[in-house]
């Protein structure tokens, strides 16, 4: 998945059960009407099954919170789009949620191999973090030389626990703006470095969301590659990149894109046939200029800062 030739560290801180439809959630349609109890089931906004917590509107129609909470940031709308009332998230429909606990379906990737029986309540979560999911990427330590190969593959939702358990990366949790100072890397060697952001994502109130930073150094080409990498494709935030110039605050560079799911870009290290209006490049004579030299160890830093654009939580100080 990389060109990892060097890595470093930062300098910085199974039951017979009652068989259910198949929610189409792909192409928008509800299962078919006969089936009236599992129609309860069917939050009219995403039109599959509800995922808990589920809330209610003042003339009790109920909807997963997810879907009133994407609604709310996309459109702008917090009403009930069956009775225009307002939508309380504090209002728990926990029968229906007692329902979703007590039916239980097979996984979605049965045919590929899964074997598991799991509530409709957990069912989406699961179905996302699945090891039998088609949609699977290999670890970023696949290309490494010598005998530590990783023959890891998974999901990506995955991808996070494997590289910290396997490969002691450990998640930098921050609400929106992550710091890092670097040091430079060797003009003659190249260099891939991949770090864990956890970031507080507005739809999923204080719960984090993963995402991985990607970051090469090619020493064919002298320039450095950023990338911030979704793991979950439905989640795109947009984020900025800056490059601080210590010795001058007023000159840095920036650069603004959002975030990009494994199916997009491509890898960095097969640079140049990558989309490079995706990534923060630099020149390697020109991150050079914005080094500066510790006096506290001596050593050559760069400092640069991501802001994931409309994350974090109101009234908290970044």
């Amino acid at each position: 998945m990389s060109n990892s030739t060097t890595s470093s560290s930062d300098s910085e801180i199974d039951d017979c059960v009652t068989p259910l439809p198949k929610p189409c959630a792909s192409t928008r349609k509800r299962p078919r009407s006969s089936l009236d109890f599992f129609d309860l089931l069917i939050c009219p906004i995403c039109f599959d099954y509800f995922k808990p917590p589920v809330v209610n509107c003042i003339k009790g129609h109920s909807f997963c919170l997810a879907c009133v909470d994407r609604i709310e940031r996309l459109a702008n709308d917090s009403k009930c789009p069956l009775c225009r009332g307002a939508i309380s998230k504090t209002s728990r429909n926990r029968i229906l949620e007692d329902e979703l606990e007590k039916v239980t379906v097979g996984c979605i990737w049965h045919s590929q191999g899964c074997k598991k029986r799991i509530s409709l309540s957990a069912r989406q979560s699961h179905e996302a973090e699945c090891e039998y999911c088609p949609e699977s990427v290999i670890c970023y330590f696949s290309e490494d030389s010598g005998p530590q190969v990783c023959k890891w593959k998974g999901n990506p939702l995955l991808l996070p626990n494997h590289l910290n358990s396997s490969h002691g990366l450990e998640p930098i949790e921050r609400a929106k703006l992550v710091k890092f100072l670097w040091n430079p890397p060797r003009p003659d060697i190249n260099r891939s470095r991949h770090r864990i952001l956890r970031i507080t994502y507005p739809s999923s109130g204080n719960e984090k969301t993963n995402f991985i930073l990607e970051h090469v150094y090619l020493s064919e080409h002298k320039i450095l590659l950023f990338l911030i990498r979704t793991l979950n494709s439905d989640v795109k935030l947009p984020y900025k990149i800056c490059l601080l110039n210590r010795n001058d605050e007023n000159n840095k560079l920036t650069f603004e894109a959002k975030t990009v799911d494994f199916s997009e870009c491509g890898f960095l290290n097969q640079y140049p046939e990558i989309d490079k209006k995706q990534c923060f490049i630099v020149n390697y004579d020109t991150l050079i200029d914005y080094c500066f030299t510790n006096q506290d160890d001596g050593l050559t830093y760069f400092s640069f800062h991501i802001d994931f654009i409309g994350a974090g939580i109101e009234g908290v100080d970044y």
